[in-house]
């Protein structure tokens, strides 16, 4: 829940009364340190754009690593960890990424704008919307009086609570994100006598918005239980291994491919991820633009062949 200071805490509720046993902030618990690390590397939304950079340069090496263990008739890639690790890992850590980039900052406000276009509906989410409270009455209800407002509404737990933060607002109440989207509800309840001013359920969110609602779930190890944590897991230890596996194989060769550069990406291929990952295109870009030595000629990829 929101409290009225903005910041974010969670309530333990009796079921029985509905009543506020406890209220612990949300900053004092090490799973939100952990989750607000994973956003934005706890530094904002530069953490969101360098995690957004990460995600597609992810993206590109997984899929760079599996056509060239293709051109390579499948065998020279495999002498090493680095493609056993990168072969058993791909379709997790692919999914990963691309189920993350509509959260991203620059991807995911393209994404938002394209599909409500698509869909024909506004593109602000429902964690954006805020419609004011209707009865013009004074703020009376407090987070129990919600929480059986919500309960009467049926609305199923777990749900998230967000306080008005203005004297006109409204009370959110929504099924936290991740959740399986067929179950999804949010609705907003005039803070005054409690009476739904709004609300959004899986019927509203069009069929192109769909995908990604899926993915989200997915992607947070929600939807198919145990089994869809255990593959999320393997894609992210897949991640780790690959980082460390590539660094190693660079380092054993001197980071040849450095020292003494290579070809640029041919102009279609920026286009190309200039169009569907335009911030992890940047250095590919400068990388085309910038003077060349003659000297200049194509390294392979070092392979470990022990």
């Amino acid at each position: 829940m929101k409290r009225a200071d903005g910041t974010a805490a969670s309530a333990f509720v009796d079921p029985g009364n509905g009543a506020v046993v406890a209220v612990v902030a949300d900053a004092e618990r090490l799973t939100d340190w952990a989750i607000r690390i994973h956003r934005n590397l706890l530094i904002g939304t530069t953490g969101r754009l360098i995690a957004e950079f990460a995600a597609g340069w992810g993206l590109l090496l997984a899929l760079s690593g599996l056509i060239w263990w293709w051109r390579t008739r499948r065998t020279l890639i495999l002498a090493s960890w680095h493609g056993w690790i990168g072969l058993a890992g791909a379709a997790p850590l692919l999914f990963l990424t691309l189920s993350a980039l509509p959260w991203t900052e620059v991807w995911g406000a393209i994404h938002s704008r394209v599909v409500a276009a698509l869909d024909g509906q506004n593109a602000t989410p429902s964690w954006m919307h805020r419609p004011k409270s209707v009865s013009g009455l004074p703020s009376s209800m407090d987070y129990p009086g919600a929480l059986l407002r919500a309960q009467a509404l049926g609305l199923s737990p777990p749900f998230s609570i967000r306080a008005p933060s203005t004297a006109n607002g409204t009370w959110r109440l929504s099924t936290p994100m991740g959740h399986p989207p067929e179950t999804t509800r949010t609705v907003w309840l005039d803070a005054g006598d409690g009476r739904l001013v709004d609300e959004r359920t899986p019927a509203d969110r069009g069929r192109f918005a769909a995908p990604a609602a899926f993915g989200v779930s997915i992607h947070m190890g929600r939807y198919f239980g145990e089994v869809n944590r255990l593959l999320c897991a393997l894609g992210c230890v897949a991640a780790v291994l690959l980082a460390i596996t590539g660094s190693w194989l660079a380092a054993r060769s001197g980071f040849a491919a450095i020292r003494h550069g290579g070809q640029p990406a041919p102009w279609w291929g920026v286009a190309l991820v200039l169009v569907l990952l335009p911030l992890s295109a940047i250095p590919l870009v400068i990388d085309r633009l910038w003077p060349r030595r003659k000297s200049d000629s194509p390294t392979e990829p070092p392979t470990d062949r022990s």
